[in-house]
């Protein structure tokens, strides 16, 4: 009973009770009652240096405290099983920094994202071009990932790449001319044909073509060099129309110019002679090819013009 009175004094007045108490009663027992008032005040102290929970607990140190946990169970402080989530304050929050992500999931601008069923990683383009993954779908994004070959990109798919026709070029052989048998009499005449080596046939028909008595159609036995036979040709016929102007008859010089097979020597070809003889009787200048040389050929201006009979 002294115990519960005293419990709630202080030492002071523990003492000045005790004091009363003995001169009133010779019978207290001082050291009950001192032990007593020592227990009440360490509780009392020891109450002052303890520490309140946040559920109301009251323990020495705040460590010793119940471990809180958010709504899954996880601990304050602590990642969720349930990435990427953490318990903060009681709450679960996304925190990719600290707990990551799931198995398979990609980690992109600070969220979790789905790696795709192919094994594309999210935000990365799958081998099988145009497809992207994105948060575990496989989309078509041409225009990033690009197509595969043979395809180009149209819009977010690939299209066929468009074959472009095949072009072929078609050597048309050009057509050695029909010479006539009265035309070749002269060159059978020097035995050009009889000569063993092809060389020495295109040299002897090269010469009775373009020089000496100049048959021209002797220029066209010359076979496997057209370089030459075109020389012979124009240079053949060009000799004939001097003559022809000279002796004032621009009708019997034949169009040996058509079977020259370069078109720069042929309109050479046109355009001497037919400056020379003029268009009487042949027109030689409507031949050539080269508009601003045909006008020269028309004008005269490449030689002078003679007609039969002038």
């Amino acid at each position: 009973m002294l115990s519960v009175f005293l419990a709630g004094c202080t030492t002071k007045d523990a003492t000045s009770a005790i004091v009363e108490l003995e001169a009133a009663d010779t019978s207290l027992n001082y050291e009950n009652v001192s032990n007593s008032m020592d227990t009440s005040l360490n509780d009392s102290i020891s109450a002052l240096n303890s520490t309140i929970c946040p559920d109301g607990t009251i323990v020495a140190t705040l460590s010793d405290c119940p471990k809180q946990k958010c709504s899954d169970g996880t601990e304050y402080g602590q990642c969720s099983t349930n990435k990427p989530k953490f318990c903060s304050a009681g709450y679960l929050i996304d925190y990719t920094v600290k707990c990551g992500c799931q198995a398979g999931e990609t980690i992109i601008y600070g969220n979790c994202f789905k790696s795709c069923s192919d094994g594309t990683t999210a935000g990365a383009c799958s081998s099988n071009k145009p497809k992207y993954c994105e948060d575990g779908n496989l989309v078509d994004n041409a225009t990033q990932c690009g197509c595969s070959s043979g395809y180009i990109p149209n819009g977010t798919v690939c299209a066929l790449k468009p074959v472009p026709p095949k072009i072929e070029i078609v050597t048309v052989p050009v057509a050695e001319p029909v010479v006539s048998p009265q035309a070749n009499v002269y060159c059978k005449d020097t035995n050009c044909d009889k000569i063993s080596t092809a060389e020495g046939r295109k040299e002897c028909y090269y010469q009775n073509g373009k020089t000496g008595s100049s048959d021209t159609s002797c220029c066209l036995m010359i076979s496997g060099d057209t370089s030459l036979k075109d020389s012979c040709l124009s240079g053949s016929t060009i000799l004939h129309s001097a003559w022809a102007m000279y002796y004032g008859s621009s009708g019997g010089v034949e169009d040996y110019c058509q079977y020259v097979s370069d078109i720069s020597t042929k309109d050479s070809c046109y355009s001497i002679v037919g400056s020379r003889l003029g268009t009487k009787t042949y027109d030689w200048c409507a031949k050539i090819s080269t508009v601003d040389l045909r006008d020269q050929c028309y004008s005269g201006k490449l030689g002078k013009h003679v007609t039969a009979g002038d």
